[in-house]
């Protein structure tokens, strides 16, 4: 509604991090300030982001729920953090299965193992 009010609910199925995420960046986001810049991506992607934004505005979603999802899954500061942090639990978790892995054979065979 861009009017400043409450931010509407977030989607479904999020977990508490990315939730808090939605509300921060819906909160923040403003459709108004964004006008030149819709212009130019719906010239410039007919066949993907107009063609979307032809079938689904406003039946299925509001004008500005279309730019916020659309913003919100495009930012690229904000998919770049999320990527870096998938990739740092995963290598932690790897670093994990590795110390489980080590701890498991030296339980096998005792301190015969020198790891």
């Amino acid at each position: 509604d861009g009017d400043g009010g409450s931010a509407p609910p977030a989607p479904f199925d999020l977990d508490p991090v990315e939730e808090d995420r939605v509300r921060t960046f819906l909160s923040a986001f403003d459709v108004a300030s964004k006008t030149d810049d819709i212009s130019r991506i719906l010239d410039k992607h007919p066949d993907t982001v107009r063609a979307h934004f032809e079938d689904l505005v406003p039946t299925v979603v509001t004008y500005e729920q279309f730019w916020q999802r659309y913003y919100y899954r495009c930012d690229e500061g904000r998919v770049r953090v999320q990527w870096d942090e998938e990739a740092e639990r995963a290598r932690e978790a790897r670093r994990k299965a590795v110390e489980d892995g080590i701890a498991g054979v030296k339980s096998l065979f005792g301190g015969a193992v020198k790891a």
